[in-house]
């Protein structure tokens, strides 16, 4: 069983509020499919670099990506 059930509405509102940091629902927005088709194309444009030269393009563009 996972956490506290509340059936009340108007306690679960008040405890809602007094937990302002709480988690809430994760929304997909970038579906499984569409992670693999950008995997699918990213590869493709490497796919003439060696395993190791993959793997130094791949962090760089992790390093790219964090600014």
């Amino acid at each position: 069983m996972s956490g506290i059930q509340v059936n009340d509405e108007e306690l679960r509102e008040l405890l809602k509020a007094a937990n302002p940091g709480q988690r809430q629902a994760r929304r997909v927005t970038f579906s499984a499919e569409q992670k693999r088709r950008a995997s699918i194309i990213v590869m493709a444009a490497i796919k003439d670099l060696t395993q190791t030269q993959r793997t130094q393009v791949l962090r760089h563009a992790l390093k790219v990506n964090k600014v």
